[in-house]
């Protein structure tokens, strides 16, 4: 699978994944303008993970300061 990388601003998080590893981050603040414009990607990305995932372990980390709904 490939990496992620979304970098974190001022109303929206860090999104990353490190595919050696099996590691998914998502960290900092969550306000952006339009949720679901700024997730459909990570959203998309996220489905095409879980469908050609194997038996192996994966470890999301989620460390968000502030989220809205």
């Amino acid at each position: 699978m490939k990496e992620i990388m979304v970098a974190a601003t001022k109303n929206t998080p860090e999104i990353s994944f490190e595919s050696t590893n099996r590691v998914l981050t998502i960290k900092g603040e969550a306000y952006p303008e339009n949720a679901a414009e700024f997730y459909a990607p990570f959203f998309t990305w996220l489905e095409e993970y879980l469908a050609d995932a194997d038996s192996r372990s994966t470890e999301v980390n989620i460390e968000l300061v502030y989220f809205n709904s």
